[in-house]
């Protein structure tokens, strides 16, 4: 799954434009502000995270998913080869204090012994912070944002490496033209004096005196 990116467009939401804006519209059967921004997705029922997102892609993808229960009080959190575990919960609460929702932050965590594993470092770090109403529904839908932390890492290191390569190359230019110059044209103060006749006036020559002091320097640079 590819997550939608417009040309010239950022998609930098606050936690109350997901939860107030998306996913409570989303519960109420409302008009969202961008239907292609979050989409429907099987998290829980369509296996590994990097089998069903673009393990590449160093951004975020938002997406609605309808929880799995184990019971009516409990959620079945697992998933492909692993399972979603907890790490942490913020309550959501609307302007007048009442706590509306929750935003819980999640890691996968590849079964103990599997090769998805052991490929950790080729199957990506999985993140997600879901946000969820309260109090819940029977079959709740949810608002999950979920990412790659080493998708991330990796390409700023490419990047890294590909201004090494090139700043030095543009620093360089001026420089190497300079170089060039005085490698072409190493007697071109010599050439020109030889090229005035014996009998030019005396401004002239003054001209000369300058234009070799000047031509010095600059290729001296």
């Amino acid at each position: 799954m590819m997550a939608i990116r417009h040309p010239g467009f950022s998609f930098q939401p606050t936690d109350e434009d997901l939860f107030f804006h998306y996913l409570l519209r989303r519960l109420n059967q409302e008009p969202l502000p961008d239907p292609d921004i979050v989409r429907d997705c099987d998290v829980y029922g369509g296996g590994d995270p990097w089998n069903i997102f673009d393990k590449d892609w160093d951004e975020k993808f938002y997406v609605f998913t309808v929880l799995k229960k184990k019971n009516k009080s409990r959620v079945d959190r697992t998933a492909g080869s692993g399972t979603w575990k907890g790490e942490q919960s913020h309550e959501i609460r609307d302007s007048r204090g009442k706590l509306v929702g929750y935003k819980k932050l999640f890691t996968f965590k590849p079964k103990a012994g599997s090769n998805a594993e052991a490929d950790k470092a080729e199957n990506g770090h999985w993140i997600m912070y879901e946000y969820s109403t309260h109090p819940h529904i029977e079959t709740e839908c949810v608002l999950c944002v979920i990412s790659n932390k080493y998708a991330r890492k990796v390409n700023k290191k490419e990047c890294r490496k590909l201004r090494g390569r090139v700043q030095p190359e543009e620093e360089n230019r001026p420089a190497k033209k300079a170089r060039l110059l005085c490698y072409d044209h190493p007697n071109a103060v010599d050439e020109f004096s030889t090229a005035l006749p014996p009998s030019a006036p005396t401004a002239t020559q003054d001209q000369l005196a300058a234009f070799r002091v000047s031509t010095k320097t600059l290729f001296s640079i």
